[in-house]
């Protein structure tokens, strides 16, 4: 190969390799550029078949229209089950957004306290009939109303003479000797005034002197009673003995003296605590009217809380009865009144106002008559129903005489003759109390309250004093007056005239700081 070695071809073959490498280098280069601008763009716009069906997959999942940017409560994931498998997507979250003040949650655990925004209001309430000299609320332009079912029955007319007297006649320092059966035998006034007068005894003292001197005189009278059943003619005895000999006249009973030791009783006069309660009625009587007359019951029943407190507000009774309706506590809870170691609705006039209406209500639905209502309102309708049932009639009169149960005794037989006795006094209250003095209605601010709070606390930043707000909300138990414990939210307080505002400032005050 010789000519392969000549200098001449071989300077001619490096420029044609040259050329070429050149030329492979320009196409190669021109090559990628086609594939960069032109290929590649197309094929990235076009999805692949997986992610196309993953696509797919996700709308049968989820539906975005159903997705409420503004709702809550939405869960953060949806799943369905697809042949068996779960699927689940959990959306991206949301953006945030800037939402209207009342669609945020309140979420921050050191959230400022409630400031209540409630404002008081004043309420003053009417006169009473008695303080406006229209006892029995009868007027030209009133409507006729039946009170025929006041009239006294015939079989009790000793009964409401008895308690006329004691309403009416005898104080309390006289003590009504009598036979509990027969009211119209009695046998002894006995006066206790030195007793009651004495300013040297405790009033544990003088209980405990009073008690005696009532139990010698029930001996007294027992040993009496004795000694005229064993005389053999009426001449025999004292003016005392004949005396009594002529009051059992009219029992046709041979063993009628010794008999009537066992009902040997004594009865206080109440005078001038009738005087004292009229006086008080004042401040309330004219509210409670009006509530029995929307309620659509006769306002005369209202004068059976003289028959139970004389409108004593913390009245109560042995057998755990309270306030000027002297409602047990179950029958509280039956009728919404709260009980409890705070308040206590039993103890004011209004709140248990309406709770005694709705007792009422259901005497009477149950009973049919008012007499029967309200002799209930102590017997139960239970008892009442009872006796109605066994004796066959609704006569107050022939119930009150013949009806024998052990737990239909003195106090409840004697409960409808009282209130018609109480009911007589009222309307002829002039005959029997010269220059009654009635205490004005009373007229007050009142608040709800919508949180708890301290009343101490408040009643000093408000400069208002505790006695007045305890006068005004009889209600509230000790435990709220000394602070240690709070007024629950939704109890309503009074406070004194003009001072709501500042008691309610006083109130957001101490709960801000």
């Amino acid at each position: 190969m010789w000519w392969i070695k000549s200098p001449v071809i071989k300077g001619s073959m490096n420029r044609e390799r040259n050329i070429i490498n050149i030329f492979m280098c320009v196409c190669l280069t021109l090559g990628l550029l086609s594939l960069v601008f032109g290929y590649l763009p197309d094929k990235l716009k076009e999805p692949s078949s997986a992610s196309h069906a993953s696509q797919k997959n996700l709308n049968d999942v989820v539906s975005f229209e159903a997705l409420d940017p503004y709702d809550f409560t939405k869960p953060s994931s949806t799943a369905r089950e697809v042949q068996g498998i779960i699927a689940r997507f959990t959306p991206e979250p949301l953006p945030k957004l800037t939402l209207p003040q009342e669609k945020l949650p309140q979420l921050e655990p050191d959230a400022a306290p409630f400031i209540p925004e409630s404002t008081p209001f004043t309420r003053r309430f009417r006169s009473s009939s008695l303080a406006t000299y229209n006892p029995a609320g009868t007027s030209m332009a009133a409507p006729v109303v039946d009170r025929s079912w006041l009239d006294v029955p015939s079989g009790l007319t000793t009964e409401v003479k008895f308690w006329k007297n004691i309403y009416a006649r005898y104080s309390t320092h006289q003590i009504v000797m009598h036979d509990a059966l027969f009211l119209d035998i009695i046998y002894n006034v006995l006066d206790i005034s030195d007793i009651a007068q004495n300013e040297a005894l405790t009033p544990r003292e003088k209980q405990k002197a009073l008690d005696e001197a009532l139990e010698e005189e029930r001996d007294r009278i027992k040993m009496m009673l004795e000694k005229i059943q064993n005389q053999q003619t009426a001449s025999q005895g004292t003016d005392e003995e004949w005396k009594i000999r002529k009051a059992f006249q009219k029992i046709d009973d041979p063993l009628k003296f010794r008999s009537a030791i066992d009902r040997v009783r004594g009865q206080k006069g109440l005078k001038d605590q009738f005087e004292v309660g009229l006086c008080r009625s004042g401040r309330f009587l004219g509210e409670i009217e009006r509530l029995f007359e929307e309620a659509g019951l006769p306002k005369e029943i209202t004068r059976l809380v003289f028959v139970e407190s004389m409108f004593q507000m913390d009245a109560h009774s042995s057998a755990g009865a309270r306030g000027i309706w002297q409602i047990m506590k179950g029958t509280a809870h039956h009728y919404s009144l709260r009980v409890n170691n705070v308040v206590d609705e039993r103890l004011d006039p209004i709140r248990s106002t309406s709770a005694a209406i709705r007792l009422l209500k259901d005497n009477y639905e149950m009973l049919g008559t008012w007499p029967l209502a309200i002799n209930a309102y102590n017997a139960g309708r239970g008892r009442l129903k009872g006796a109605v049932n066994l004796l066959g009639t609704q006569d107050i009169s022939t119930i009150i005489k013949k009806f024998e149960h052990p737990s239909y005794g003195f106090a409840s037989r004697n409960f409808f003759p009282s209130f018609l006795a109480a009911s007589q006094i009222i309307d002829e209250v002039t005959q029997h109390f010269n220059a009654l003095h009635y205490d004005q209605p009373i007229a007050f601010d009142e608040l709800q309250l919508e949180v708890s709070l301290s009343l101490p606390e408040v009643a000093r930043a408000s400069g208002i004093s505790i006695l007045q707000l305890e006068e005004l909300n009889p209600m509230l138990q000790k435990a709220a007056f000394t602070g240690t414990e709070k007024i629950p939210l939704g109890t309503t307080i009074r406070i004194p005239l003009g001072k709501g505002n500042r008691f309610a400032s006083a109130m957001r005050n101490v709960i801000r700081s």
